[in-house]
């Protein structure tokens, strides 16, 4: 099998995943949503910020190093298993012990508590076993993907569950809780092998994933940022706003980047000395991230209104804002997630610790400033600016170690960029065609109608343009290659009924 059919099957698994994942998620926020208040979703927020916090100090991702190694031994297999045992065992510990404190920080004493239970979901989480990596390193996700399915399940009817029955922000620890026991649970029962207590290839693992510890570290530091500076300057309300407006946004977005960047990451590891099929790769993966998002990006903003109104309900009007600037950061995965699976499946970890070391030290004292300045609404005009201007600076990267040029990193997502235009105007002929409300039928129907009818331009641009390109091999050959096996597999069966 080809290393692009390998790519694009094992995407499919985990875009379906992520799918059915972020289905039970947005189920899960929505039917918690509707039981709980901004200054209650702060807490837990808040709770989760400690999480972070305290990753910071026992960060080591030897997932990626278990996939990136070429001859992968047992002890490999037996060493990660132990760190994370240790890595939960450290964490559950400080939890505990910051948990007063951090509540006395926040003016908040509810955080306490939650903080506490929440070192019980890092300590699950340590048990999973890294053996589940042995089928992304054969491009085989479709375990990864059940596993995926099942724990999102779980935690919905946890979550779901405890909204009705409590009312308050222990819907959201309890879900994620059930959501870390099912992954441990799948992950022994599809490679039944258990693994043993050793540290003997420690350095080997550790020679590879200590510039992505250190990548992880900045992440969690500029995550931290907004959560504290908001939480403390601003209170738990508007730190609950802007968690459940990045999180509606981010579940939207992550459906495409999370698997791609999974996929990507095995097939370049696959592939780190063949220059050429790597820059193929990179450019195909481009313009899949490009024909996903864009449409996506060009919806959620238009109608961020409505569409939390119907999903959050009426409480969370002051989430809108949040949701649209949000929204516009799904872009910049255009170039990140190719960019992120290409420098770990070479080998670049440095170039990835360098590029978040820059952003942090330049967005730690702008975020507080915008945040003191400017409140929530300073915090998301300053974090979409810089994060927009990084992406400029993820384009150098990918010139300096691919040798793909700005001008044919730009020809690789033109033609979904152009079919945007034609959905965007669609949605402009359509604009005031949505009554104000939050009712299902009488706002839900019309919405749903204009967005058909701006898919239809899009795609119908996209396949246009692809045409006049002289239909190049890309994400539009397969798409319809896909569709033709389908249709000549299930189409007879279809008639014959």
């Amino acid at each position: 099998m080809s290393l692009t059919r390998q790519v694009a099957g094992g995407a499919v698994w985990l875009v379906a995943a992520r799918i059915g994942g972020q289905v039970f998620g947005l189920a899960s926020t929505v039917v918690v949503a509707r039981f709980i208040l901004p200054d209650d979703y702060g807490v837990f927020a808040a709770a989760m910020s400690v999480l972070m916090m305290v990753s910071v100090f026992a960060e080591l991702p030897v997932s990626q190093a278990l996939i990136h190694l070429r001859d992968i031994r047992e002890d490999d297999y037996d060493t990660a298993f132990t760190i994370g045992i240790l890595r939960g065992g450290i964490l559950a510990v400080l939890m505990l012990i910051l948990a007063t404190p951090l509540a006395a920080f926040m003016n908040e004493a509810r955080i306490a508590p939650v903080t506490a239970a929440l070192g019980g979901y890092v300590a699950l989480l340590g048990l999973r076993n890294p053996r589940l990596e042995s089928f992304a390193r054969d491009m085989d996700f479709s375990r990864e993907a059940l596993v995926e399915i099942c724990s999102k399940l779980a935690s919905f009817i946890a979550a779901a569950a405890c909204a009705v029955l409590l009312k308050n922000y222990w819907a959201l620890v309890f879900g994620i809780i059930a959501a870390a026991l099912v992954q441990v649970i799948l992950s022994f029962a599809v490679r039944p092998v258990m693994p043993r207590i050793t540290l003997s290839s420690f350095n080997r693992l550790f020679s590879y994933s200590v510039w992505m510890a250190g990548s992880s570290i900045l992440g969690q530091i500029y995550q931290l940022i907004d959560t504290l500076a908001l939480g403390r300057l601003r209170g738990s309300a508007a730190l609950g706003t802007y968690s459940i407006g990045s999180l509606l946004s981010a579940r939207i977005s992550e459906v495409v980047a999370i698997p791609a960047s999974r996929s990507l990451f095995a097939a370049f590891s696959s592939i780190q000395s063949e220059r050429e099929r790597l820059q193929g790769a990179f450019l195909q993966s481009m313009t899949f991230m490009a024909a996903l998002l864009v449409p996506t990006l060009m919806t959620l903003i238009w109608f961020a209104e409505p569409i939390v109104l119907i999903v959050l309900g009426p409480q969370w009007e002051t989430a809108i804002f949040v949701v649209e600037l949000m929204a516009i950061l799904m872009i910049t995965h255009i170039v990140y997630t190719p960019l992120m699976a290409m420098l770990m499946g070479l080998g670049y970890t440095q170039t990835l610790f360098l590029r978040s070391l820059l952003f942090v030290i330049v967005y730690l004292p702008v975020a507080v400033l915008a945040v003191m300045r400017g409140g929530l609404e300073g915090l998301l005009i300053v974090k979409v600016s810089m994060i927009l201007g990084l992406t400029l600076i993820d384009c150098l990267i990918v010139r300096h170690h691919l040798g793909i040029s700005l001008h044919r990193q730009g020809y690789a997502v033109a033609r979904p960029m152009i079919a945007g235009v034609a959905m965007a105007i669609i949605y402009l002929i359509a604009d005031g065609w949505v009554p104000h409300g939050h009712s299902v039928l009488s706002v839900g129907f019309p919405l749903a109608a204009i967005c058909a009818a701006g898919a239809a331009s899009y795609l119908g641009t996209l396949l246009a343009l692809w045409h006049i390109a002289g239909r190049p091999e890309g994400v539009e050959a397969k798409a319809l290659a896909a569709l033709d096996q389908g249709l000549q597999r299930f189409g007879p069966a279809v008639l014959r009924r």
